[in-house]
């Protein structure tokens, strides 16, 4: 990635999930799984891996539920998966 940085034209009200960062970039993920990398340094404070964020009036706001629903349904799925092979290395 160069040094130049034009911001995306996200739409109002869009939601992304940090996937993960890398090298001061954070890679986001929409619901369609498009992905987009964006500079670490313009996310909110605190913001980490698995974070949902929207996009409102230029700026990205923390989107606290979504995030903790997200979390709990990867728990549960997780669960199943042990539950039908408790052999499963993700246990």
């Amino acid at each position: 990635m160069d040094n130049a940085f034009i911001s995306p034209d996200f739409p109002e009200n869009s939601r992304w999930v940090i996937d993960r960062i890398e090298e001061g970039w954070a890679v986001l993920e929409n619901a369609a799984m498009d992905t987009v990398d964006f500079p670490r340094a313009n996310l909110p404070d605190g913001a980490q891996p698995g974070d949902t964020l929207v996009w409102q009036n230029g700026s990205w706001q923390f989107d606290h539920a979504e995030t903790a629903s997200r979390a709990q349904r990867i728990r549960e799925r997780l669960a199943r998966i042990r539950a039908a092979n408790p052999r499963s290395p993700l246990t």
